[in-house]
């Protein structure tokens, strides 16, 4: 089985997926992320365009990381971000992925063979006039069969970087410690997708920020559902702990599991929890079908 590390000196424009329109925080809406909330109800979502990316502000505070769904979650515990951080509005798409794949100069995709025995790259992505291009059925769709590496390359070239299991779950769930984006309730609607029926068009991940009733309290839209997400971190038992050496890189651990967050759509009669503290993982040079990711930047003073 084969991963391709992909490398990428400058990416000068990402695709934005276009689906949400925001004015830029206020010098307020910072302030306030520095400084902190104890509620959910304290913040108002600010949305920033950062280098051709919609990426929501998430301010500083605590909450509760894990849950009781299975033992893997527990024990539940105290988190704290003491910055504020930005994380992308919606999964990266198709289209996002091929300016990547351009810019990093790939051409021979014979190293994109996944565990599920076809080749994801070749039904998402084709040559048009020497560049990779989304075909059409993907032009909307959150990207998938990214390995782990190759979502860190594609996050670096954004100057940017995969968000640790602990910031995708406070981005989620917020200070209230919400079991779902949107509530302590399973509100069906709101995921983004859990299973693919017997049509071609819908055994594939879905047209990202389709299900606004979903989004959480920072403004982030498929949090539940669609593509599990790949995380930096490695995975290991509770409680987090930043410091104690799950957030290395791949120069110090290349092989590891990584935590995946967010659930898939490929799992007829939900199988898997779709709940905020629900964890899997996988090896990173491995991915299928289900399995995309989003990125997340450091905030500067």
């Amino acid at each position: 089985m084969q991963s391709r590390i992909l490398i990428c000196v400058v990416l000068s424009a990402v695709v934005s997926s276009g689906l949400l329109a925001a004015a830029a925080p206020s010098g307020s809406a910072y302030d306030a992320a520095i400084g902190g909330v104890d509620s959910n109800a304290a913040w108002a979502p600010a949305i920033q365009t950062i280098d051709g990316v919609q990426m929501a502000l998430v301010p500083a505070g605590c909450f509760s990381m894990g849950g009781a769904m299975s033992p893997d979650e527990g024990p539940i515990h105290t988190v704290c971000f003491e910055r504020p951080f930005w994380i992308d509005v919606f999964e990266v798409t198709g289209p996002a992925f091929a300016t990547f794949m351009n810019a990093a100069g790939i051409h021979d995709p014979s190293g994109w063979t996944y565990i599920d025995g076809y080749n994801t790259f070749e039904e998402q992505f084709a040559r048009v006039n020497g560049e990779w291009a989304s075909r059409p059925l993907y032009e909307r769709s959150a990207v998938f069969g990214v390995t782990w590496h190759e979502a860190t390359s594609y996050c670096a070239c954004r100057g940017a970087r995969l968000p640790t299991e602990a910031e995708w779950e406070y981005a989620a769930r917020g200070p209230d410690s919400l079991l779902y984006p949107w509530g302590d309730d399973l509100v069906t609607e709101n995921v983004a997708k859990i299973y693919a029926e017997e049509d071609v068009e819908d055994a594939i991940p879905a047209i990202v920020g389709r299900k606004p009733a979903g989004v959480s309290w920072v403004g982030i839209l498929d949090m539940s559902g669609n593509v599990y997400e790949w995380t930096s971190s490695l995975h290991r038992s509770y409680p987090y702990d930043a410091a104690d050496g799950r957030e290395v890189s791949a120069t110090v651990d290349s092989s590891s599991e990584r935590v995946l967050r967010g659930c898939a759509w490929y799992h007829p009669g939900w199988i898997d929890p779709v709940e905020t503290s629900a964890r899997f993982s996988m090896a990173p040079h491995l991915t299928t079908k289900w399995v995309g990711f989003r990125c997340v930047r450091d905030f500067e003073l």
